[in-house]
């Protein structure tokens, strides 16, 4: 099985790129902020990824980029758009969300733990989740932080 990343490409480029490479992948790894930007249903959009290129919603990554989050610090916008991110992802079949965010990593790394701390319980009260088991690995260094938190949907 192999997966293919939205990031690499424009949007008015995808088509042409999923289009040559149809058959070539199994799953692919999209941008939250371009779903977001279509304004329409999640659940088409999969959909349509599976009809029309034969390619499974799988993972997310980016997931705020260009979003209004300028900080970690700022909890309550993190935790809204960490909400919104899992709410696509439930309604797409998405299962694997990476969040690198190297330009939200301006303050400590405990304001990126304290807004999952935070949101970990808003997650089991969403009726669209039926549990959330986190698979955090944090590779710590200076530069970077890698989060991974797997999601079951119903």
């Amino acid at each position: 099985m192999l997966g293919i990343s939205a990031i690499g490409w424009k949007d008015e480029e995808e088509h042409e790129i999923l289009s040559a490479n149809a058959g070539a992948f199994n799953f692919i790894e999209l941008v939250p902020s371009r779903i977001f930007a279509r304004n329409e249903d999640f659940g088409d959009i999969a959909k349509r990824y599976r009809e029309d290129y034969g390619l499974w919603a799988y993972s997310a990554q980016a997931l705020f980029y260009d979003s209004a989050v300028q900080s970690f610090e700022d909890t309550a916008a993190a935790q809204e758009h960490l909400l919104r991110v899992v709410r696509l992802g439930s309604l797409m079949g998405i299962k694997r969300f990476v969040l690198g965010s190297p330009a939200l990593r301006r303050g400590s790394p405990s304001s990126l733990m304290e807004t999952l701390k935070r949101t970990t319980p808003s997650f089991a009260l969403n009726p669209l989740l039926k549990h959330l088991v986190e698979s955090i690995s944090i590779q710590s260094r200076r530069l970077s932080i890698t989060l991974i938190f797997t999601i079951c949907t119903t």
